[in-house]
């Protein structure tokens, strides 16, 4: 099994046969996939060998670990044997451990940011539709002179709502997607990490329904406000 950063190297693939050794021996790739990290290589360097297939390859001196160089032509030559007794291996595992155990750990976290900023986009349009209304109290009366019933009023409240929130899921959705792949590309490289998009089709396919649902219902109240509204009095009051 090659670390993917091995792999990507040799450009190999599961399945392919690499030279190893001047003895003309061969290895065949089974898998890819992330290694305990060592002083020698990274979490996505090296590769995992059976015992036995250690010893057929290289003979009983070299331990538990080989330190090979990888010739251009994919060939693995071992060059230095590596000093790791039982003990050190069982010790770099145990760490590995602790490093999972640690991203088990805050596994809830996406959750509680998830929670948060949903709290925070449902408070901003609460306060936007109330302030939104009570700044436009005479343009509301006005057009209530004009003509308009205060049915008609409390549609242009929940409209204004409904706009926002499709404003902010056409610009929020695609800018978030785009903005949220980068940064866990990022933390999965540098942790490191095996890489796969973060994304979940039934959150979006819930996203814009509930988000448009929570939005018709913040803006029943401050609507039927608007409807209330007394002509007479807010134009007498803007002249006095």
């Amino acid at each position: 099994m090659l670390g993917p950063a091995t792999a990507h190297r040799l450009d190999v693939q599961v399945g392919d046969r690499l030279p190893f050794g001047d003895k003309g021996e061969h290895v065949r790739v089974t898998g890819i996939g992330l290694l305990p990290q060592s002083t020698a290589s990274a979490y996505d360097e090296g590769a995992w060998v059976t015992p036995l297939g250690l010893r057929r390859l290289v003979g009983d001196g070299y331990g538990q670990a080989l330190l090979v160089h990888f010739r251009n032509d994919g060939a693995g030559i071992p060059i230095d044997p590596l000093p790791s007794a039982q003990g050190t291996l069982e010790n770099e595992l145990e760490h590995e451990a602790q490093v999972v155990g640690n991203f088990r750990r805050i596994g809830r976290l996406p959750w509680i940011e998830l929670a948060f900023f949903a709290a925070l986009g449902v408070g901003s349009i609460a306060h936007l539709l109330t302030s939104s209304w009570r700044l436009r109290r005479r343009d509301l009366a006005m057009l209530r002179c004009l003509g308009m019933t205060p049915r008609q009023i409390r549609a242009i409240v929940g409209w204004q709502g409904l706009t926002f929130a499709l404003a902010g899921l056409v610009l929020g959705v695609p800018l978030g997607l785009v903005a949220g792949t980068t940064l866990w590309r990022t933390i999965a490289h540098d942790t490191p990490l095996v890489y796969r998009t973060p994304l979940a089709g039934w959150t979006l396919a819930v996203l814009a329904p509930t988000t448009l649902v929570a939005v018709a219902l913040l803006a029943i109240q401050p609507a039927r406000r608007a409807g209330r509204l007394a002509p007479a009095e807010e134009l007498g009051a803007g002249r006095s």
